[in-house]
């Protein structure tokens, strides 16, 4: 019998995730993910999976949370990756980062869960029917 964690962020980042487990724990929030844009973020050193003696990555939950955080800053911030990275940097280094602002306003964003009629879109982006 292996040794007890002796608390629990130790308890919780010896669970362990391979990347198809990774892509269906965050398919619900992120369904065009892909395995190849998890090894993408992966090489360009936004996430560091752990590797099995074989090379399979192995994501902690601190990964998906991580993975979670950069995903989410691209499909809402529109952010790039080099301002995430920095971002990302500062965050672990113990800094209270700060986000450039996002130029969209405020009313315009989706709020979770609504529903818009064409109506409701039409309103808010003060387009016409036409287009």
């Amino acid at each position: 019998m292996g040794a007890r964690p002796t608390s629990i962020a130790e308890a919780r980042s010896s669970k362990l995730f391979t990347i198809g487990r990774v892509l269906s724990i965050l398919e619900f929030d992120f369904p065009e993910l892909t395995n190849s844009k998890l090894r993408f973020l992966e090489d360009q050193g936004l996430v560091t999976p752990q590797r099995t003696d074989s090379g399979y990555r192995k994501f902690t939950e601190e990964d998906i949370d991580r993975l979670r955080i950069i995903l989410e800053l691209q499909r809402d911030q529109y952010l790039p990756l080099k301002v995430i990275r920095n971002y990302l940097d500062e965050l672990d280094a113990g800094k209270s980062p700060k986000l450039p602002s996002s130029k969209e306003p405020k009313s315009l964003r989706a709020k979770p869960g609504k529903k818009y009629s064409e109506l409701d879109l039409i309103a808010e982006s003060a387009i016409t029917p036409a287009l």
